[in-house]
């Protein structure tokens, strides 16, 4: 075969077919990993917030139950030097 006027012997060839499949093949994989990430994403979102839902309540809890052995402290001086 020539190739630009030369004798060239170990000329070789690509297949753009085949290289085709392997790009429509390894998208495919790609895709299947995105959507995989995609709702272990979601879960764990769902999973962040209501674990920010459930700090949030024990925050609240917390600071009640500081106000009211506040107001038991104050109210009996004895209970305070009991505990």
């Amino acid at each position: 075969m020539f190739v630009y006027g030369k004798q060239c012997l170990d000329l070789k060839s690509v297949d753009y077919d085949a290289i085709a499949m392997l790009n429509v093949s390894a998208t495919q994989e790609l895709a299947k990993k995105v959507d995989a990430l995609e709702a272990e994403n979601d879960r764990l979102r769902a999973q962040a917030n209501k674990l920010a839902a459930l700090e949030s309540k024990m925050e609240t809890l917390e600071k009640l139950m500081s106000v009211s052995h506040h107001k038991r402290s104050a109210a009996s001086p004895t209970l305070a030097l009991a505990h």
